[in-house]
């Protein structure tokens, strides 16, 4: 346990923000990181790992889509809980861009555990893929490929749900 105390001193932060980022909601991203502690705390593979960060970020991801595909009929949180709604736009334009984000991790709890990280990792984090290649023992091609074939799917995915918005069915 002391192992994970310390790393989550280190990196808990990194951690703590992308549960952040894809629930929307500082009091869920709380309790996941509890919850993160506790299944990091309980498994071997953690401390064995090549890299501990990679898989306590893995970890996450599965538990912040998890929380979301349970609450995926959520209402749109607040405005002012958006990073990213730029503050310069009127409200209208804040509801909008929150609404999209909202659609669009939705989505995303329909792809593939790796598709869904890849996107979260490159646009979500902003990390390069040379970054991403590294932690996945591929080459940055190999990943640029991979994300440019995630987000094909995300995008028909998030039509599917537009389709269905249109004709009156529920998402």
């Amino acid at each position: 346990m002391p192992e994970i105390v310390e790393f989550l001193d280190e990196h808990g932060r990194i951690l703590f923000g992308l549960l952040y980022r894809v629930t929307l909601r500082e009091d869920v991203a709380e309790d996941l990181m509890q919850d993160l502690f506790l299944k990091l705390d309980a498994t071997e593979k953690f401390l064995t790992a090549r890299c501990p960060l990679a898989y306590a970020r893995r970890v996450a991801l599965h538990l912040a889509f998890d929380w979301r595909r349970k609450h995926s009929q959520a209402s749109t949180p607040q405005i002012a809980d958006q990073q990213a709604v730029d503050h310069r736009s009127s409200p209208l334009d804040g509801l909008i861009a929150a609404e999209q984000l909202q659609a669009v991790l939705n989505a995303m709890t329909g792809l593939s555990d790796r598709n869904c990280e890849l996107l979260t990792l490159h646009y979500i984090e902003q990390q390069s893929y040379e970054a991403i290649a590294r932690e996945h023992g591929k080459t940055p091609h190999q990943i640029r490929a991979l994300c440019h074939k995630a987000l094909a799917q995300l995008r028909a995915l998030l039509s599917e749900t537009g389709q269905e918005a249109k004709r009156g069915g529920s998402p």
